[in-house]
């Protein structure tokens, strides 16, 4: 990592910065040498906000679902652990189950609550879900009017024009990375498929 003052800031989130040192693609110098200068640099940027995008975006995000108070209970948290022992009642016999079932519920919470947030944002501002195959959800429509929010009241600044630029076509564009897209969220959660029972 460069000194701190050759550290190229591109962008800011809620006063945390941003350096493009922290959003370079791993690859950056295989592909220097793969692709043509234009090519390179048209890569160059959009790998970049790629990443930006999604810093930014769970950053912000997590921000105003903080705000509105769009996270699980513990009640709602209580209910999915019950269903999951009901249901899979082997899952806490003994301690080796005990520890698998925890790491299961570790990757099931954070699911759920990107599921709590992609549905209440999809409640408010419509538009489509990209849904990762590990099981993170997104609203497409309500992350944005977030970045257009947070970007307007200056709690998201950028830094480096030709990134930004990126980034707010990034917003535009409609491929997810292994994201399927839905219209609407499904109505309920089968707990089950992250226990493979």
């Amino acid at each position: 990592m460069p000194a701190a003052e050759n550290r190229i800031l591109v962008a800011k989130v809620l006063g945390k910065p941003i350096y493009l040192d922290q959003i370079e693609p791993r690859d950056n110098e295989i592909k220097r040498k793969q692709l043509s200068k234009s090519d390179y640099e048209k890569w160059y940027r959009e790998s970049c906000a790629i990443k930006l995008l999604s810093d930014v975006s769970r950053q912000a995000v997590a921000d105003y679902a903080s705000r509105e108070k769009f996270s699980p209970s513990r009640e709602e948290y209580a209910a999915v652990i019950a269903e999951v022992v009901k249901k899979h009642p082997g899952l806490v016999k003994d301690e080796e189950a005990q520890r698998k079932t925890g790491i299961r519920l570790f990757w099931l919470f954070g699911a759920f609550h990107d599921w709590i947030v992609a549905k209440a944002l999809h409640e408010k501002y419509g538009g489509p879900i990209a849904i990762s195959s590990f099981g993170a959800c997104t609203s497409i429509e309500g992350r944005n009017a977030v970045l257009k929010e947070y970007a307007s009241a200056g709690k998201i600044t950028f830094h480096h024009a030709e990134i930004e630029m990126a980034f707010w076509d990034r917003t535009r564009d409609e491929r997810v990375l292994d994201a399927s897209m839905e219209s609407q969220l499904p109505c309920q959660l089968d707990w089950s498929l992250a226990f493979g029972q």
